[in-house]
């Protein structure tokens, strides 16, 4: 009797040694398949194929549209508009042609009845203006490849980037530009001096720093140097979808030349002595200072893809009447177009 409860006994031990077996043998597979689940699911989620990774055939023709555009000027701050088209050349020459206009301007006309003017409309916006036309020179230009941090998009709440080896053009250019500037100047500003157009002796009134103003007009030459670098990578996932890294960097410094300065006349009141008449025009033109050289920093940064975003930065000294006067910080912030031809 003895002997079949031990054999019994033994018989339920090897049962429960068999099923601890198969248990532990069952709890080490399950992680190993939930380890296999979550590979395929990281694998799919963020593995990824590179569309594109030429920067050196990316677009080469921009339109620029800049609704918001702010400068700090020494002499009359504005807020306005800026437009501009751009065309690069196989990959070596580049071409722009650019506009600014003002919405709104820190300094106003003064009308004639209200004590003078220059010689033009009394009232109205002053017409602030500035077109330019510059030219690039790349004289030389590097392939490389740096690591770029991009954002593949949301993933479970989650933003997700990838690190990805891209090319980057990196180029070293010569610039040139002709820019035509006008802007008006407040004899609050700058001491006013000038002579009656019909005086044949020319003999020079000084109005000091009166309430009365010109327009003045200005052509500038620049010449300068720039550094460029230049992405185009695009990426897949089956997932998540496309990301990017396209656009363009721009420094640049240059040295301003204004060749020709010029004031209009101003109209005065209270000068009958002169010209028996109640207004008297007054050619200012040599009775205010003119410092023709100055300087300027900047960059700018525009999207590569077919539309997208571009803003820029720039600080300097414009010429004008002195060389403080002329500086400035301007700002803009818009849209591009980009296509490749």
């Amino acid at each position: 009797m003895k002997n079949i409860k031990r054999s019994f006994l033994l018989i339920i031990w090897l049962l429960l040694l068999c099923s601890g077996m198969v248990d532990a043998q069952n709890n080490t597979s399950k992680p190993k398949h939930r380890k296999e689940a979550i590979d395929i699911l990281l694998n799919d989620t963020f593995s990824f194929v590179q569309l594109r990774n030429d920067p050196v055939n990316a677009a080469n023709l921009s339109l620029r549209i800049n609704p918001f555009y702010f400068e700090l000027d020494g002499l009359n701050s504005n807020l306005g508009y800026d437009a501009s088209i751009r065309y690069r050349i196989h990959n070596k020459f580049a071409i722009s042609a650019e506009y600014r206009g003002s919405y709104f301007e820190s300094i106003e006309k003064f009308g004639i009845d209200q004590v003078g003017s220059f010689g033009g409309p009394a009232t109205g916006a002053t017409n602030f203006e500035n077109f330019s036309l510059n030219g690039d020179y790349y004289f030389n230009s590097k392939l490389d490849t740096n690591v770029e941090s991009v954002r593949i998009g949301r993933y479970r709440g989650f933003w997700l980037t990838e690190r990805v080896t891209a090319l980057y053009q990196l180029q070293y250019g010569l610039r040139l530009g002709l820019q035509y500037f006008q802007t008006y100047i407040s004899g609050n500003q700058i001491a006013f001096s000038g002579y009656y157009i019909n005086d044949p002796n020319k003999t020079v009134v000084n109005f000091g720093n009166e309430p009365i103003g010109t327009m003045m007009e200005e052509n500038i030459i620049s010449i300068g140097y720039s550094v460029t670098a230049r992405h185009d990578l695009l990426i897949s996932n089956k997932t998540l979808g496309k990301s990017k890294v396209m656009g363009e960097s721009c420094l640049y410094a240059d040295i301003l030349y204004a060749p020709a300065i010029t004031y209009t006349n101003v109209i005065m009141p209270n000068y009958e002595y002169l010209s028996g008449e109640k207004y008297t025009d007054f050619n200012v033109n040599n009775g205010i200072p003119k410092s023709r050289f100055g300087a300027r920093i900047g960059f700018d940064y525009s999207d590569l893809s077919i539309y997208g975003l571009t803003f820029g930065l720039e600080t300097g000294f414009r010429p004008g009447p002195t060389f403080t006067s002329g500086l400035y910080v301007m700002g803009k912030f818009g849209f591009i177009l980009n296509m490749k031809i």
